[in-house]
């Protein structure tokens, strides 16, 4: 069984939400010799959309991603439970598969697992069990300063504590979409440390979350695991920007040998969650010429997409 790659992953997560966005079927077409100077075809009817594909990371060659992928593609091709089709797993940025046993062997499992029952295009929050440290440093104040995950949750913390604290939660790279699941473990954390004394340092079980997904029909059978390098600061914009002139710089540059009714630019970018993306912000900064040769740009975050750019007219439209 193939193990499909991200950026094929890319292109018919694309295909999937154009025929939904513009109620017609796009399909992902093969491009055999390479001189088209895309890097995929969708075809829709008589229409052709070329198709550019940019990670907006640095490359990451680390072995242990493939293998990974390798072996979840294993898992899944001999669980009954889990329906047939590609599969994606979204790790979130900072997020760290684990080398040593037992943890990596129990990740695999409840991610394998956590793919049961997900049926085409529907995506779900895996709960990976983390600890957090919470330590009171002194009684005086009413603060929690926070490293980690829920360090943009400091403030609810604080609200109402006696004393100062703080929670190191680097274990946690994603906070859960649910405002319900949120609010549970931030009133975990704030029970534990109303009952801390001065000097105290205590760990509390929490929940990373991270997201899989049933990738479209047209993907190959397999798992294919979508994780940037662990050193991404997800906030820093300057990254982004960096990496998509880049990639505008390529899409420019690139010699286009085939006639097409749409020309796209699919990329993915690091970040928890896609409402938290910054190539919009970085886009809208952009004169408009380092984009004018594209009618559709698309970013594709946490398992869903979101139109950057959208096409001043469509082939269709008279």
């Amino acid at each position: 069984m193939d193990t499909p790659s991200t950026d094929r992953t890319l292109v018919h997560l694309l295909a999937a939400w154009m025929s939904e966005r513009f109620y017609r079927t796009f399909r992902p077409i093969d491009v055999d010799d390479g001189t088209s100077g895309y890097d995929a075809l969708l075809r829709q009817r008589e229409r052709t959309v070329g198709v550019f594909v940019e990670t907006l990371w640095p490359v990451d060659t680390r072995p242990e991603l493939s293998e990974f992928e390798t072996l979840l593609t294993q898992d899944v091709a001999v669980d009954n439970l889990v329906e047939p089709g590609g599969y994606g797993i979204w790790i979130p940025p900072k997020a760290e598969i684990p080398t040593d046993e037992p943890d990596y062997s129990e990740l695999r499992l409840r991610l394998a697992q956590g793919l049961r029952g997900l049926g085409n295009d529907e995506r779900r929050e895996l709960r990976i069990p983390r600890k957090a440290r919470l330590a009171k440093l002194e009684n005086e104040g009413s603060y929690m300063s926070v490293t980690g995950g829920f360090s943009t949750e400091w403030l609810a913390l604080s609200e109402g504590l006696t004393g100062a604290f703080h929670l190191d939660s680097s274990e946690i790279a994603r906070l859960p979409k649910e405002e319900a699941e949120l609010t549970t473990m931030k009133n975990q954390i704030r029970e534990r440390a109303m009952v801390l004394e001065e000097n105290e340092l205590t760990e509390i079980d929490l929940f990373d979350h991270w997201t899989v997904s049933h990738l479209p029909s047209t993907v190959a059978s397999g798992v294919s695991v979508i994780a940037p390098p662990v050193d991404i600061d997800p906030a820093d914009g300057t990254p982004v920007r960096r990496d998509l002139r880049r990639a505008l710089k390529r899409v420019n540059e690139a010699p286009v040998d085939i006639e097409t009714d749409l020309k796209a630019l699919v990329v993915v970018t690091a970040t928890p969650h896609i409402e938290k993306e910054l190539v919009t912000t970085a886009l809208k900064g952009m004169s408009p010429m380092n984009y004018v040769k594209l009618d559709l740009v698309v970013v594709v975050a946490d398992g869903e997409l979101r139109q950057v750019l959208k096409p001043r007219k469509l082939p269709w439209e008279n």
